[in-house]
């Protein structure tokens, strides 16, 4: 993420007015122990979930917040797929999912993991596999006054599912770090007084 993300979502997390934040992540990585140990630093009741696809991967990042003290608030929730790199024929000329990993029941457990978990999600980040899917599921469990936060929004293939948000909202926050790419994310919510409005 671009500084500007990262500005951004600590904006979020610190605005968003409840007695329990509960956050939830499509896609597991550095975020899931910086972000919690921001609102850790905030004294903020929180729980964190986020959907992962990686055994090798969730088991990583289960050391890593054990390391950091944080198992009793971040939950990892695995639903295991191979990536579609991974399968057989993978091409960068044609790097579409096959249509047997779109409907591998797994895959679609780690789309709807928020409806498994359940109740509603205060800011949910979308950044992980399947985001155009994942983001009609987050739409489904938003609190009132929720934000979801779509990484890598510049992506065509994703904005389809964006209309399904009563508002939404293109920001380009800065280059991603180690390159010269330009991080676009979108902010998507269903109220009006959410708190995208200060961005």
């Amino acid at each position: 993420m671009s500084l500007g993300d990262m500005t951004i979502i600590k904006s979020l997390l610190g605005s968003i007015e409840t007695p329990k934040l509960r956050v939830f992540e499509w896609g597991s990585g550095t975020s899931t122990t910086y972000y919690s140990k921001f609102l850790q630093s905030m004294n903020l009741d929180f729980e964190w979930h986020a959907a992962e696809n990686s055994l090798a991967w969730r088991d990583r990042m289960e050391k890593k917040i054990k390391g950091a003290d944080l198992d009793n608030q971040v939950k990892i929730h695995l639903s295991e797929f191979p990536g579609f790199w991974e399968l057989p024929g993978f091409t960068l000329d044609d790097p579409i999912p096959t249509q047997s990993l779109i409907e591998n029941p797994n895959a679609e457990r780690y789309v709807k993991m928020p409806l498994e978990v359940g109740g509603k999600f205060d800011l949910m980040i979308v950044d992980g596999r399947f985001r155009r899917r994942c983001l009609l599921v987050a739409k489904e469990v938003l609190a009132p006054r929720g934000v979801v936060f779509l990484h890598d929004a510049q992506k065509p293939k994703y904005h389809p599912s964006l209309p399904e948000f009563a508002h939404h909202k293109f920001i380009t926050t800065g280059t991603m770090p180690g390159s010269s790419q330009q991080s676009t994310i979108a902010l998507c919510c269903m109220g009006e007084d959410t708190p995208i409005k200060q961005f």
